[in-house]
């Protein structure tokens, strides 16, 4: 007869073989969607395959070659902005390879386009319409990023980040007032990012559907042993990282609007609210408040980053070292002409 200590063992190498099986059977229902008709997904596609290629890469383009290249597409810029007012959904496909970055080059080539605008609109001394460009790709970022999978969650964050950019670059050009316009509009316009979990639920299942039978059976086991995939991590960091670029923003802009109306720097980030900001804005590494000290007329802030270090408001050498700031401290908005 088999001992106890033997059933054990057959059990405990069987339970997981026969888990595994059980799985493989009967893998997750696919999401239902309900694409909108029409999608705006769809015509930023559309849009993106009429630009004249190649984009210029806007930060190293010259002026004239900028302006070539928007003269060229005017028509497609603004038929971009308006596509950015439709019903937004991405079109998974669970059970494909190949439909998993779909549309993903032209909806890049959409969010450069648009920054070109507003980078040609900032070399000409068009603050507000620089603005505008860089807000709609920034919206641009975030209809990608709402929805689909890890891919879209980072192709999401990078057009996000392209539009942030500008802004970050522009802030100490703007006068009080469009300092005060920017920070309602991007008050009313963006949200916080959503987490990357639903994303990383979404993964798995496609997973299950789309991959071969050893790719399934290695995310099937990767559950069973309770371990994470090795992107979540990335996605999470990634994810602060945006949201403290976006934090920092509207709290500066926020600083520059209340030193227009008092002369004078406030003593606490406390005094921000709720006159100038709905509720403060925390550090989303720290989960405190962002670090904030006023000098004079200037001040220094920052978030401590993903080394969770206070390093004064230094920068490291590597993307994950030292503190996150803006940029130099600004000086004070200056009054409209």
């Amino acid at each position: 007869m088999v001992g106890g200590d033997g059933v054990a063992l057959a059990a405990s190498l069987l339970l997981p073989i026969g888990f595994s099986y059980y799985k493989l059977l009967t893998p997750p229902p696919i999401p239902e969607s309900n694409l909108p008709q029409p999608n705006g997904y769809d015509r930023l596609w559309e849009l993106g395959q009429k630009l004249s290629q190649p984009v210029p890469d806007a930060d190293v383009a010259t002026q004239a070659e900028l302006q070539a290249f928007v003269s060229t597409n005017a028509a497609v810029l603004r038929e971009a902005r308006a596509a950015l007012k439709l019903p937004f959904e991405l079109p998974v496909g669970y059970e494909s390879l190949g439909d998993l970055t779909l549309y993903s080059s032209e909806l890049r080539d959409v969010a450069r386009a648009l920054y070109a605008e507003g980078k040609l609109a900032e070399l000409e001394g068009r603050t507000d319409d620089a603005v505008a460009s860089y807000m709609d790709g920034v919206q641009l970022g975030r209809a990608i990023l709402r929805d689909g999978l890890a891919v879209h969650y980072l192709v999401g964050l990078a057009v996000d980040d392209l539009g942030a950019s500008g802004l970050r670059r522009i802030r100490n050009s703007l006068t009080c007032i469009q300092s005060r316009a920017l920070l309602a509009e991007i008050e009313q316009r963006f949200q916080p990012h959503p987490s990357p979990e639903p994303h990383l639920q979404r993964e798995r299942i496609w997973e299950r559907h789309a991959l071969e039978w050893q790719g399934k059976l290695g995310a099937i086991l990767r559950d069973f042993a309770g371990e994470e995939p090795f992107v979540r991590e990335s996605l999470v960091k990634l994810h602060q990282r945006d949201q403290a670029w976006l934090n920092l923003l509207c709290t500066e802009l926020a600083l520059r609007c209340f030193q227009c109306d008092h002369g004078r720097l406030p003593n606490t980030l406390t005094e921000l609210t709720p006159e100038y900001l709905r509720t403060e804005l925390e550090d989303p590494f720290s989960g405190r408040s962002l670090v904030y000290r006023p000098r004079g007329t200037q001040f220094q802030l920052y978030s401590v980053g993903d080394d969770l270090r206070d390093d004064g408001g230094k920068t490291g050498k590597y993307w994950f070292e030292g503190d996150l700031m803006l940029g130099p401290p600004p000086s004070p908005a200056r009054q409209p002409d």
